[in-house]
């Protein structure tokens, strides 16, 4: 519930946030990241999840550029072996790369507001409680289960 809340302030905070051109490009480069379909979803302001792309990786390699969402800016790219990446950006070129088995190591460039996010996340008082719960997250993309009780 904690989370939805968090996600409903990020939300209303991010949307304040507005670009001229509303064209999302996220580039991504990641190590043992299966061939295969990579879908794009993106938040509404009723807190579901909808699908608003689709490509193709190949090599570890995608990309996409779409319309950005006029919901919300939370994003999450779920690959073809069900692994999952949340990142917040508005209009911006998005860069990921990392390796895919290790949700630590990746890393989003060039979104300004994934980087509000982070500053957010090591600015809050409970900080280690938070990082924790935030490593917790990137590991349990595989089950759903667990991701929902954290």
């Amino acid at each position: 519930m904690k989370l939805h809340k968090t996600l409903s302030i990020l939300g209303a905070v991010f949307a304040l946030s507005s670009c001229e051109q509303r064209v999302l490009m996220v580039d991504a480069n990641l190590d043992n990241l299966e061939d295969g379909n990579v879908y794009l979803a993106a938040i509404d302001q009723n807190m579901q999840w909808s699908y608003i792309d689709t490509t193709r990786a190949e090599r570890g390699h995608f990309v996409f550029e779409t319309e950005a969402s006029k919901e919300g800016e939370a994003y999450l790219v779920l690959t073809p072996a069900q692994q999952q990446i949340l990142m917040f950006a508005g209009c911006d070129d998005v860069y990921i790369s990392g390796d895919i088995d290790k949700p630590a190591s990746i890393v989003i460039r060039g979104s300004a507001l994934n980087d509000k996010y982070n500053k957010f996340v090591n600015g809050v008082p409970e900080t280690e409680r938070l990082k924790k719960l935030d490593r917790e997250l990137r590991t349990a993309n595989y089950d759903v289960d667990r991701t929902n009780a954290i």
